[in-house]
């Protein structure tokens, strides 16, 4: 397996998007996608993809302009343990794109939207990119944004904790070291957390009072840091754990294990 590979196995990182020109779209529906060389590029055959639907309606404006025809845009459900690679052509380096080897039948696909010619002045839907100034702000780290599951799944534990977080505090908000904010001429979230400065590192937390008094640990954490840290950090973010701290781990059937 190459370095870049990795297999789409959890359903909540499976949904990617790929954009093809439009005189694809009846052999695209009768016999799905398959992989494709493209020539210009001097790309292998494959079949190129995004992780962002957002990105994926910049690059089919781009190939709309840039070839003057109309281009469709395809949601894919990944099949299950599919492999990708991450796509590292030059041409999009600034875009999560990724690269499948097997075919993907129609079931799997279905057509989002279509990218017409654009229009003199007209311009394109760009992405959030992670070099806008926003992002690289000198004391924020970006973690990525709403349209990135993995990213929802990670900071937020699934997409319902997400908008509940949304509803009670609304679009821009800061919890802890976690920064929220949101442009609504995309309408996407993006998160970033605060950078750490070296004086606010830490070691080993005391799991309560006792052992904060134990002349092994009593000098493991800086002052700022006390026994239930980790608690008061998830609740703060509305998450719970149990007495040492772990966060409940949900079973295959929606139940909390004990």
């Amino acid at each position: 397996m190459r370095a870049h590979e990795f297999l789409i196995e959890n359903k909540n990182t499976r949904k990617m998007w790929h954009v093809s020109p439009s005189r694809n779209r009846a052999s695209i529906l009768s016999y799905g996608l398959k992989p494709q060389a493209v020539s210009d590029r001097k790309r292998k055959p494959g079949i190129y993809m995004f992780a962002d639907k957002f990105q994926a309606r910049e690059w089919a404006w781009v190939e709309a302009e840039g070839y003057a025809q109309a281009e469709d845009i395809w949601e894919i459900v990944l099949p299950t343990s599919y492999i990708l690679d991450t796509d590292t052509h030059p041409d999009l380096v600034n875009y999560n794109a990724y690269i499948g080897y097997e075919p993907i039948p129609v079931a799997q696909l279905q057509l989002i939207e279509t990218q017409d010619v654009p229009k003199e002045g007209e311009e394109p839907p760009y992405f959030e990119k992670i070099s806008d100034a926003e992002h690289i702000n000198s004391n924020l780290v970006y973690q990525g944004n709403c349209t990135e599951d993995k990213i929802i799944e990670y900071i937020f534990g699934d997409v319902n904790n997400f908008t509940n977080m949304i509803e009670k505090h609304g679009n821009n908000f800061t919890i802890g070291d976690l920064v929220v904010k949101y442009n609504p001429k995309t309408d996407i979230h993006s998160f970033y957390y605060k950078k750490q400065s070296v004086s606010e590192g830490g070691g080993y937390i005391p799991k309560n009072k006792k052992e904060a008094k134990d002349p092994r640990w009593c000098m493991a954490i800086t002052g700022d840091i006390k026994p239930g840290e980790p608690q008061r950090q998830a609740n703060k973010l509305g998450f719970k754990t149990d007495k040492t701290g772990r966060p409940l781990v949900m079973r295959p059937d929606g139940r909390i294990k004990n």
